[in-house]
């Protein structure tokens, strides 16, 4: 796990990115299957992002980053360049410090191909990158259900491949 400070500029960019989506968001799904309200858990995901962001930035890593504000699911959040290739990832973030699994709505698996999926944390006022796996991961793991009934495939964090291996990897 590598431990990133959470700045105030984060904050900022995760809350300017999320106000873009609520409106759409709204009107769509007023509440969902985290529990959280939809301002929330977007701004939650975004500064998830943005946490994974500082730490390929500190490690000089190449990478493309489209910040999306219509609310509308996108190819991926970042695209990784490693070696001869290039990787869709989606990070996932636990929004709490209680929180210990990369939670991944079944719905989404089935909808979206991405390549790598992150786990951040966050536990202010630090974010937390543990690790990551492979769409093959979730493919071999047996989904279970989360606190709304919503079939999820999960993770712990701690068993996550350490993100030290896939920074390593990137170009």
């Amino acid at each position: 796990m590598i431990p990133i400070n959470i700045n105030p500029d984060m904050k900022a960019m995760a809350k300017y990115i999320a106000n873009g989506c609520q409106e759409s968001l709204s009107k769509k799904e007023p509440n969902d299957y985290t529990n959280l309200n939809v301002k929330h858990r977007w701004y939650c995901g975004f500064l998830g992002e943005q946490v994974f962001k500082r730490l390929l930035d500190v490690n000089n890593k190449k990478y493309a980053y489209d910040i999306k504000t219509d609310g509308i699911a996108d190819d991926g959040d970042f695209t990784l360049y490693l070696l001869n290739h290039t990787f869709k990832v989606d990070v996932k973030t636990a929004c709490q410090r209680t929180h210990t699994k990369l939670m991944l709505p079944d719905k989404q698996f089935q909808a979206y191909h991405y390549d790598y999926y992150i786990g951040v944390r966050l536990n202010e006022p630090m974010g937390e990158v543990w690790g990551y796996c492979t769409r093959d991961d979730f493919k071999l793991k047996k989904e279970g259900f989360d606190e709304q009934n919503v079939p999820t495939r999960y993770k712990s964090l701690k068993s996550l491949t350490p993100i030290e291996e896939l920074l390593e990897m990137i170009t």
